[in-house]
């Protein structure tokens, strides 16, 4: 609890600053103005305007989770009761989306992803009896960026549901609130929204208890102070990621308020977790010791930073965020939380560790007993390298690698090699602060255990950004929030590095140029020639399979062409997984895992290879790491000299896997440049990435679509012909 000085101080701020007198106008829909207002008659009448997805505004920003982009109905629906709605459109959305109801809150009821979901049809549609009863919410979303539709939604059968208490700021008062809670079954749970930022969802026992009127230990007890602590805490998180509306660049602009957190109290213990954030909400555990922490306003005013720690997980950055890191990165914008709110309060400035314990971390970076590990530090002890930074360069160095993180694109969502993760975010540093940093690595251990390659791409960037060597280099590492050594000036410095990201890895302009410069095709048994559209197509015998030397560029109704190679000359034409449709010509047929089994130990053993250098020999293109106008971006990967790669003669290229649903690639690691996807089983691809020298198999969803090599039981298998005297073999496709 805070002190009677500060106590004073709190209720002071309250008066003058968060008494808000919230004027909002009577509106017949809801998100009219990104605002939310239920249309409630009897029966229980909703309009409501489609939104933004939270999932299109989460790949903007590049976090790691979404909030909700859920519509309150008002009403509950108890266990075996069944629920009558109609749908009557208002307006047609441009994409044809449908409205959807969603029984229960998220976490409270389930995840977001388990929650019982049920698309509705225009006109009357029958909802089945539930086992327990649920909060009725309303999803209707657009995946693009313009939402347009409107409906209106008629819950018909008024003895069916109950209206659950709902307090909305500037509509509801407290008074009301309290009566619709008092009339309400014990089982019902209770919301608070500010119609922008923030829904909580709370059993009316915990509300009542800790933040209404009545306990004057956890007085001011007011739910809009309440509501806008959340605001403050997601905006000042915001702005710690460097996001703003005035920002030139829409990237950057801040969530959409079509898109709101979920604030919710966990029906059992969460055990040690106390706290935890998943999809669309934060939770804590139902203990009053960890309830008062999300609704006294007092509490949460004064030590936000459980709450912003969990909110801090919505917004983390996976690509910068390797996975010893989960609990670490998620700090960088709750530190500026307390800041805030502790200057507010008359509070000391925030120092998150003592003197005492930064002392014995100088000393133990300066005379380590063993070499240091980073990245199997302590949760505590990792942070305090971020401590540091904030200390030499101020929280700016936060903002700009959060914009530069949302300006790598979508791809980077999903950067699943986690030495790729450490290097990304090694390097940013290194590229936003201007500063040789290896020093301070590797007094802290964060070049241990790297992979090789990675250290060497650090030190290849140290060169290509023309960084100099600076007389602080050696001492970024002692600095402290209590100490500066010498020479450093006086703290913090000005970030000297670059302000936004520019790709220096991308497919060379000429693709077909590359193909032909890297790729060679002297090594086949013969050529093939397709009778459905004429191509012809080189092939080679490895043990007793021919293999096409190049993908299949075949057009039916169910291939697609890869972006920028219409024609397919490059890297052929993807083809749907999941089709069980057979697209190789007759006599040939789809590459299976089998296929690719043997393929790989026959070369390994023709050419008398480890695996490592058998994968890399299947590879053609050019390595990015090696010559700039490669079609294999840069990575770890083994890439072959260009001699073994002609003698085998596979010429596989990266292709990528192509995702219909959004017209293009899903993941950085799906990319054209990253990897080459083959389809063979339905639903499951063979992959090679230039992130390994190993192959895997996995499956891969519907709207993936993949390259395609045919293959057969050689006619050559006893005899097979050398280049000198192969012939160019038609088969007819209906033989």
């Amino acid at each position: 609890m805070l002190n009677m000085k500060i106590y004073l101080k709190f209720i002071t701020l309250i008066n003058c600053l968060f008494f808000i007198n919230f004027s909002y106008a009577k509106i017949t829909e809801v998100n009219k103005n990104k605002e939310l207002a239920n249309v409630i008659t009897d029966p229980v009448i909703v309009e409501v305007k489609q939104l933004l997805s939270t999932w299109t505004d989460r790949e903007r920003l590049g976090t790691q989770f979404p909030q909700a982009d859920f519509t309150i109905s008002g009403i509950y629906l108890p266990a075996g009761n069944s629920l009558t709605v109609k749908v009557e459109t208002l307006i047609n959305p441009t994409d044809g989306a449908k409205p959807m109801i969603v029984l229960g809150t998220p976490g409270r009821d389930g995840e977001e992803w388990n929650l019982p979901k049920f698309t509705l049809n225009e006109g009357v549609n029958t909802i089945k009896p539930q086992l327990t009863g649920k909060m009725v919410y309303i999803r209707y979303v657009s995946e693009n960026k313009t939402p347009s539709g409107k409906v209106r939604i008629s819950f018909e059968n008024t003895t069916e549901y109950i209206k659950h208490p709902l307090y909305i700021q500037g509509t509801t008062t407290v008074n009301d609130f309290i009566n619709q809670m008092k009339e309400a079954p014990a089982e019902v749970d209770a919301i608070m929204t500010d119609n922008k930022y923030s829904i909580l969802v709370f059993p009316s026992v915990s509300i009542l208890k800790f933040l209404l009127p009545g306990d004057k230990q956890y007085s001011p007890n007011n739910i809009d102070f309440l509501l806008k602590l959340y605001e403050r805490i997601m905006k000042i998180s915001w702005d710690g990621m460097g996001l703003s509306d005035s920002d030139p660049n829409p990237l950057h602009h801040l969530p959409s308020t079509d898109n709101r957190l979920f604030v919710t109290e966990s029906r059992v213990s969460l055990g040690d977790a106390v706290m935890n954030a998943v999809n669309y909400r934060i939770m804590v555990s139902n203990s009053d010791s960890q309830i008062i922490k999300m609704l006294s306003p007092t509490e949460l005013y004064g030590n936000p930073w459980g709450v912003a720690h969990e909110y801090g997980h919505l917004m983390q950055q996976n690509n910068v965020k390797p996975n010893s890191m989960g609990e670490v990165s998620v700090n960088y914008y709750v530190v500026n939380v307390k800041e805030v709110f502790d200057k507010e309060l008359g509070l000391p400035p925030f120092i998150r560790k003592n003197k005492s314990y930064w002392d014995n971390m100088i000393d133990k970076l300066s005379h380590p007993k063993e070499e240091p590990n980073y990245w199997r530090s302590s949760g505590d002890d990792m942070f305090s390298f971020f401590d540091q930074l904030r200390v030499i360069f101020g929280n700016d160095i936060f903002r700009v690698l959060s914009r530069i993180v949302r300006e790598q694109g979508n791809q980077s969502l999903d950067l699943s090699d986690d030495d790729e993760k450490k290097y990304n975010l090694l390097s940013k540093l290194i590229e936003i602060t201007g500063y040789d940093l290896r020093y301070t690595f590797e007094k802290w251990g964060m070049l241990k255990s790297l992979n090789p390659y990675y250290k060497e791409s650090i030190n290849r960037l140290i060169e290509e950004r023309n960084i100099q060597p600076s007389s602080y280099d050696e001492v970024f590492y002692l600095v402290t929030p209590y100490s500066t050594p010498n020479p450093l000036p006086v703290l913090p410095l000005p970030l000297q590095g670059i302000k936004t990201y520019t790709n220096t890895d991308l497919q060379p302009t000429n693709e077909l140029d590359s193909k032909n410069k890297y790729c060679n095709y002297e090594s086949k048994t013969g050529d093939f020639k397709d009778t459905r559209d004429g191509k012809i197509y080189p092939y080679k015998t490895y043990g007793n399979k021919d293999w096409f030397m190049t993908n299949l560029n075949y057009a039916d109704s169910e291939s697609i062409a890869v972006p920028t190679d219409l024609t397919g000359q490059v890297y052929g034409k993807y083809y749907f997984i999941a089709s069980s449709k057979n697209v190789c010509p007759s006599g040939w047929s789809l590459s299976s895992y089998s296929d690719w089994q043997d393929l790989i130990f026959f070369v390994k053993q023709n050419y008398e290879l480890n695996d490592s250098q058998t994968i890399a020999s299947l590879k053609c293109g050019g390595d990015r790491d090696k010559v700039t106008d490669g079609l294999w971006g840069k990575g770890p990967g083994s890439y072959s000299e260009q001699e073994l790669i002609n003698k085998v003669g596979f010429n596989m290229l990266p292709a990528g896997l192509y995702d219909s649903n959004i017209a293009g690639y899903e993941t950085k690691k799906d990319e054209l440049g990253s990897g080459a996807r083959f389809k063979t089983e339905n639903w499951f691809v063979q992959n090679f990435d230039k992130y390994t020298d190993v192959t895997s198999r996995n499956n891969r969803n519907s709207r993936h679509s993949s390259s395609v090599r045919c293959v057969r039981t050689s006619v050559n298998a006893n005899n097979v012909q050398s280049k000198a005297n192969f012939e160019i073999e038609i088969i007819n496709e209906n033989n």
